[in-house]
Parts: structure tokens; sequence; C-alpha cells
């Protein structure tokens, strides 16, 4: 702590000492009988005073401070709560359970529903094994899209030498007759074949006619596009309505050589597609969505689980480090602070009396200053008192810490504590592993709960829906 730099000089200024010791002295001022100091005098020790009196109401204010720091420390590490870790942890695991609680039980019960829904669509059609599908639909789907685009360039290349429009209006051309090869394989694949498998007979025998027919239409498709790639190369301008006589009158009459690769290209690429699109889901229609919702409820519900064990986890790790590490270092850190409060308020007390007796020491040098010069003034013989020094009152030059002596007594009694601290702090970290252990044994038997009680609302639910069903 730094005080009021004394400079007597620029004090002396200040107060204009020199000319008042002048002016007083041309008075005859202060007179030989005169027992008190006269004003000028009086400013000087009033400005001191006042200076020192300043300075002591800061120190005060410091010391006072030490003292509130030091009753801070004493109250934490007396009244520090560990003991209260194990209970905090365990009303966090349970807030946890709680709070999930409700989550839980929609998502289980969504989960069971799934399960009864997908058990009722295999019953009901006489299904006892896993659904079969692509495990990412995105590669199944890319493989499509690629085919789509190889046979569209394929095609421009056939199209492009005998289309009038060159290689612009082949890929053009080739693109249309890609997509509607594929894109027609991909429907049946996927919207009408399936239904072979189909236990309704009607459904059944719809899909295959419908499956057969479209065969027959792909395939005459294909071979009108290889007609019409013939057709090009003699005659561009009518070659459409030349393809379509000459596969009324010739269907297999096709001279051309690349146009029967054309024919057999895409008739493969049509199979291709259909294959692609049968497979892009289970079999059985409508199994592979209900199967894969099921799927996803069961890994909903697995997830949530997983997340309150960590949560339970997370509890017991946060208590065991962040907090009951946090609160033995918080000890440990308040003892060390302790003994420097002390030590500074002493370092303070010190301090200030030095500095109240070096301003009482400046105080008179600035009067001896004035007394000089108003002797040489008046050249008589001065007040008896100017040969003495002025004394400043002990309440001005002196504080007191009135908390420090206890203070350091009770140094060793908070070391003791924190040594009790530290012993708790072990004991703790051993109640929070067992706690651990103790929750992650009963964790299975909160699930088990939750899951028990979905089973009783769905049955509740059911019961309700079989006496609205009667009454109605």
């Amino acid at each position: 702590m730094r005080f009021t730099k004394i400079d007597i000089d620029e004090i002396s200024k200040k107060l204009d000492i020199k000319n008042k010791a002048i002016n007083q002295g041309r008075k005859g001022l202060p007179t030989k009988k005169d027992q008190e100091l006269d004003q000028p005098q009086k400013e000087i020790v009033e400005y001191m005073r006042n200076t020192l009196s300043e300075e002591r109401q800061m120190v005060i204010e410091t010391l006072n401070n030490y003292q509130q720091k030091r009753q801070d420390i004493e109250s934490f590490i007396k009244f520090i709560p560990v003991d209260l870790v194990v209970g905090e942890a365990e009303h966090e695991i349970e807030q946890n359970k709680q709070n999930s609680r409700d989550d839980l039980i929609e998502i289980k019960k969504k989960e069971r529903k799934s399960f009864r829904g997908l058990r009722s669509f295999e019953r009901k059609n006489d299904l006892n094994r896993d659904a079969i599908y692509p495990e990412s639909k995105i590669f199944h789907w890319a493989v499509i899209i690629a085919a789509i685009v190889i046979e569209s360039i394929a095609n421009s290349y056939f199209f492009a030498k005998g289309s009038d429009m060159g290689l612009l209006g082949g890929v053009f051309q080739a693109l249309l007759i890609s997509m509607a090869n594929i894109g027609s394989a991909l429907f049946m694949g996927v919207y009408i074949l399936p239904f072979m498998n189909h236990q309704n007979l009607t459904k059944k025998i719809l899909s295959i006619s419908t499956v057969s027919i479209y065969a027959i239409l792909i395939f005459f498709f294909n071979l009108a596009t290889a007609h019409y790639r013939a057709q090009l190369e003699t005659d561009p301008i009518h070659a459409i309505l030349k393809a379509i006589t000459q596969l009324v009158n010739h269907p297999f009459g096709i001279v051309n050589y690349e146009a029967w690769v054309l024919f057999v290209m895409g008739l493969l690429f049509a199979s291709f597609a259909l294959i692609k699109g049968y497979t892009s889901d289970d079999s059985y229609p409508g199994y592979g969505p209900i199967y894969r919702a099921y799927q996803e409820s069961i890994d909903q519900y697995k997830h949530e689980r997983r997340k309150i064990t960590n949560e339970i986890n997370a509890s017991i790790n946060k208590y065991n480090g962040d907090v009951l590490t946090g609160l033995v270092k918080e000890a440990h850190k308040n003892m060390m602070e302790y003994p420097d409060l002390n030590n500074q308020s002493e370092e303070r007390t010190t301090a200030f009396k030095n500095y109240a007796r070096d301003l009482e020491s400046s105080c008179n040098t600035l009067l001896q200053e004035y007394r000089i010069i108003n002797n040489e003034i008046q050249g008589n013989t001065p007040p008896e008192y100017f040969s003495k020094k002025y004394v400043f009152n002990e309440t001005y030059k002196t504080v007191h810490d009135a908390g420090l002596e206890s203070a350091k007594q009770k140094e060793e009694e908070l070391r003791t504590e924190v040594q009790k601290i530290d012993e708790k702090a072990t004991n703790i970290q051993k109640d929070l592993q067992a706690l651990n252990r103790k929750t992650l044994d009963s964790i299975n038997k909160f699930f088990h709960d939750i899951e028990e009680e979905v089973e009783n609302i769905m049955e509740e639910e059911a019961k309700e829906k079989w006496e609205e069903k009667e009454t109605a």
C-alpha cells in the first residue's frame, strides 16, 4: 500500500509559508508572550494532520477489509459443504430420472405400438422372417442413377450418328428413351412386382398380369427404338413413321448391327432397373416400412437409455471432480491466503506508524522554516514554543487491527480443519463410487419399471377401446 508522497517544498509553496512568515514578522507576530501557534502555523499543522487523517482512514478501511476476508475464510472452512456432495449427487441423479421419465415412457409406447403393428402385419400376411432391404438407400439409388446416365451416354452415341441434329439431338433423344425405359422398369419393380408375393390372390394375379404385359410392352418399346435407330441412317426425316411401319410388318427385320446392339442394351438396362427397383425394399409389399419403423423405435429407445445412463455417470463425475475437488482446492487456497492477510495487516500497521512519524517530522520541518523566516524579520526574542517540536495526538498516529491477535491464534485451528476436509473428501470419493455402482445397478430396475408401466398403460388403452367398441 502506497501513502501520499511527502514533498516538503511543494507543500511549502502550496501553503505560501515564506510570504506568510514575512507578513506576520512585519506585524510583530507572534509576540514573545504568545503561547499558541499563530494562524499560519495552525494552517501547516491542520494541513499535515488532515493528510495523516486521510491516510489513516484508508489504512483502517484496508484493515477492516482484511478482517472481513479472514472472517469469510473462517466461515467457509468451518461450514464448507463437502458433507452435502453425496446428497446433492443423489438428488441430481433422481432429478435426471424424473426429467426423462415422461419422454422415456412416450418413446417406449411408440416402440411397443410399432412392435404390435409389426407382429399384426406379420401374422396377417403369414411372415415369419425379418425384412430384407438395402442397408444404404443412398448407395442403392445412386447405382440406379448411374445406370440411367450410362444408358443415356451409350444411346446418345448410337443416335448421334443418325440424327440430323447431331450430338445434341442424339443426347436429347437418348435421355428421353433412357428415362422411359429405366423409369418404367423402376416403377414396375418398386410398386407392382412385389405384389406377386402378396397373400391376397387377387393382388398377386393383378401383379403377375401387369408385369407380364409390361414385359411385352418394354420388349416392343426397345424393338421400336432399334427400328427407329435403323431408319435414322436411311431417312432421318421420316424415321419415326417408317420405324412404326417396319415394326408392324417386319418386327424382327432389322439389318442394322448397331440397332440390334441398342435393342439388347435397352432390355438389359430395363431388366437391371426392374431388379433394382424390386430389391429397393423388402419383397413383400409394405413390410419394409413397418419393419424399419419398428427398428427405428428400438434405436430411439436404446439411445434414450444410453443418454440417461451417460447423464447419471456425468453427474457422478461432476460431483467427484468439479464439485468436490473444487471445494477442497478452495479450502486450501483460503488457508494459504489466511496467514498472508495476517502478515499484510501487520505490514500495513507498521507502515502507517512509520508514515505518521515521517509526516510529523515533515510538519516540524515546515514549522521550523516558518519560524526561522519570521524570527529573521522580527529580530526579537521569539516565543518560547518556537524551540519546541509539535507532536500529533496519538489517535492520529496509530491504527489497530482488533481481530489480528485472534486471527493468529486461529491459524493452526484452521489448518486442522483443512486436514479434516481432506480426510472427508477421501471418504466422500469412496461414497460417490459406491453411489455410482448402486445407481448403475438400479438403473435397470428403473428401465424395467418404465417398460412395465408402458405395458399397463397400453393394456388400459386397449381395454378402453374394446369397451367403446362394445358400447357402440
